[in-house]
């Protein structure tokens, strides 16, 4: 297997490019030097280089110093300072060939690291990250193509399923950059991992949201998760089965549209979403992106959430009890979601009636933190460009991947309200 795998004609080109550069330096040098009459032999052999041996003299220059030296004598000779030039163009081409301890052209896949490694990189302990990914297969397989061992990537490349999972997950457990981190893990170029990372993050999604964004799918453990809050409120409330909020995800500031993004209220430019978070920890609904400065209450209304609930449990119980949401004085109240007492008075009824609710509702905010927590790419400011990054669909992606990780660890949440986890196969098959 070769070491030095150019995967676009473009790197072939802009490399050959700054070799034909270099060795006109040195030719224009050497017939300066020799119009001079140098005697000295070293040299004349060192600036004698002609076009076709200048590909090969390359490599000698990896072990000579690159850098300048900014306060050199005034009586630096003009061969030295050709010499510096020589070696700083020598430099610029080498930085553009491969690492040569990397093994480019590999494909890894989830055997090939070991429990701790996949801890670390993947956030899954190796036999679990094994099973979600054979059971994952068939169910995003319409999105990405019908051959597991070779999908079709962006831009004509092709990488196994197993290594686009990999490479995801990689990438956003952590802050990495493709050309160092990625490219010494998995042995591929970095245009490779980019478009597995692309490719790998559209079918993703396109199966996230449809966990994320039908809160009817959640129907059947409706009265589970009532049960639950229940028995935490000391039966305060005995059918909310489950908490609303908004999240804001800080971004970069953006060159264009500035005035949609940046919210007073955080004093940053940023995106939002709706969420809905479970006793159990499970994020059961996630709309968005927002403009940063959109409030909740509009929130709700364009996601037409309250539609959807109202379909599902009409008020005339012809689809049994009605299960309501539980939100901040944001939202407005009605019989599907309810929310506290506008300041109320101290110690009394309805104070202690917020303060009870508050202690559940903190269950949302343990789900966003949770995101963020697992996937720390999401959480680096810098990462996150209006119009560049695909920020919503990596959002929406990481809350999928973290539900998978609560089925099989579970979260603060679900040891908080007492409840059991549900298995992976049983969250998998909600949308069937």
């Amino acid at each position: 297997m070769s070491l030095r795998t150019w995967n676009t004609s473009f790197e072939r080109k802009k490399l050959q490019q700054d070799i034909h550069q270099l060795t006109c330096i040195i030719d224009s040098i050497s017939s300066t030097v020799e119009s001079e009459e140098e005697d000295d032999d070293d040299d004349d052999s060192f600036f004698s280089l002609s076009s076709s041996s200048s590909s090969s003299s390359i490599s000698s220059f990896s072990s000579m110093d690159l850098s300048l030296n900014s306060e050199s004598d005034d009586d630096l000779d003009f061969v030295e300072m050709s010499t510096q030039c020589i070696l700083v163009w020598a430099h610029r081409v080498l930085t553009r060939i491969e690492n040569e301890k990397i093994n480019f052209g590999q494909r890894m896949f989830i055997v090939n690291f070991s429990d701790s490694e996949c801890i670390a990189h993947f956030r899954f302990r190796k036999v679990d990250l094994q099973t979600f990914a054979d059971v994952l297969w068939p169910r995003i397989s319409p999105f990405l193509g019908p051959n597991k061992d070779d999908l079709t990537l962006q831009n004509r490349y092709h990488a196994p399923f197993e290594t686009c999972l990999l490479i995801y997950l990689f990438k956003m457990s952590r802050p990495r950059r493709l050309h160092e981190d990625c490219e010494s893990v998995f042995g591929m170029r970095k245009s490779h991992l980019s478009s597995a990372i692309l490719t790998f993050a559209r079918g993703l999604f396109l199966l996230s949201i449809k966990y994320l964004l039908d809160p009817r799918i959640w129907h059947s453990r409706m009265p589970y998760y009532a049960s639950l809050v229940s028995k935490l409120t000391n039966q305060l409330m005995t059918n909310i089965w489950g908490f609303i909020d908004g999240t804001y995800r800080p971004t970069s500031r953006p060159i264009r549209y500035q005035h949609l993004c940046y919210t007073k209220f955080k004093k940053c430019h940023a995106i939002k979403f709706q969420s809905i978070v479970t006793p159990d920890g499970m994020i059961a609904y996630l709309f968005g992106p927002f403009v940063g400065k959109r409030h909740d209450a509009r929130m709700l209304s364009e996601s037409g959430l309250m539609n959807i609930l109202q379909d599902l449990m009409p008020i005339d119980g012809s689809n049994g009890l009605i299960y309501s949401l539980y939100g901040d004085l944001a939202y407005p109240q009605s019989i599907w979601l309810f929310g506290g007492f506008l300041n109320p008075a101290q110690d009394s009824q309805e104070a202690q009636f917020n303060k009870q609710m508050s202690q559940a509702r903190i269950a949302v905010e343990w789900g966003f933190n949770d995101i963020v927590t697992q996937f720390r790419h999401l959480d680096l400011t810098n990462n996150m460009k209006w119009l560049k990054e695909p920020m919503a669909v990596h959002y929406m992606n990481c809350a999928f991947l973290c539900n998978v990780r609560n089925c099989y660890y579970g979260n603060e949440c679900l040891a908080y309200f007492g409840a059991q986890k549900i298995d992976i196969h049983e969250y998998l098959e909600l949308i069937d």
